[in-house]
Parts: C-alpha cells; structure tokens; sequence
C-alpha cells in the first residue's frame, strides 16, 4: 500500500512538472505597449498588457500617429513603423500599434496603424518624421 502511494505521488509529481515545463516552451504573451514578456497577462480589447500599461491604455486618449501598408513584397512601410514605436518607446513614450489584414488585388496587404497618447502626439510627430516619412 505504501508503496503504492509513494508510486502515485511520483507519477503526479512528473504529470505536473510536465505541464509546468510545457507552458513555460509554449508561446508567451507580450505588453502590446512595452512589449514586455508576461507571466501574468491582463486583458482589454483582446490585447495583452502588464498592469502599468493596462491602466495607461484603457485610460489613456489614444490618436493615431500614422498609418501604412505593407506586403510580403514591399514590407518597408511596415518596417519603418515598427521602427517609429521601438524609438518612442525608448523615449518613454506609450505607443502601440493595431494591425488589420485584407486581401487586395490577389495579395495580403497588413495595414498598421502607430497610436499614441494624445498629451504627445506632436513631439512624437516630430521624433518621428524622419522614419516615417
């Protein structure tokens, strides 16, 4: 009987370890504003945030900074807008970016869309001209 149980606590022991290793291999969730790996992720509007940014986004008065396309063929749009949200976002400035898809003209086309705070939208207008433009 003892050794029974000593077997059973073993097995579960394992199928537990197991699980714990699993979830740590499988895909993590990011801050959609720091982008921040997350082990306890809060969610809004279907997006992943650490609990600074939760608050700072639904709170927050949100503009759109700028707005591009971009495809498997010419993905330099897309590029140089992630590129605007990665400096701002070294400066400190909350910033994310919305994605959306549609097909056009037989391709995929991702349109994103960089938003910022309201409170600074021109500085980051300026801080990012050269990138985005």
């Amino acid at each position: 009987m003892t050794l029974a149980i000593s077997i059973l606590s073993i097995l579960v022991c394992a199928t537990i370890a197991i699980k714990l290793s699993r979830k740590k291999d499988g895909p993590k969730e990011l801050c959609l504003i720091c982008e921040q790996e997350l082990s306890d992720p809060h969610y809004q509007d279907g997006h992943a945030f650490c609990s600074t940014h939760l608050h700072v986004y639904k709170h927050g008065k949100w503009k759109l900074l700028h707005k591009g396309n971009a495809t498997s063929e010419d993905p330099e749009h897309g590029v140089s807008i992630y590129k605007a949200k990665t400096l701002l976002s070294q400066l400190e400035m909350p910033c994310y970016i919305v994605v959306d898809y549609e097909f056009k003209d037989e391709n995929f086309v991702t349109i994103m869309s960089l938003m910022v705070l309201e409170e600074n939208f021109e500085r980051a207008q300026t801080l990012s001209k050269s990138i985005l433009n």
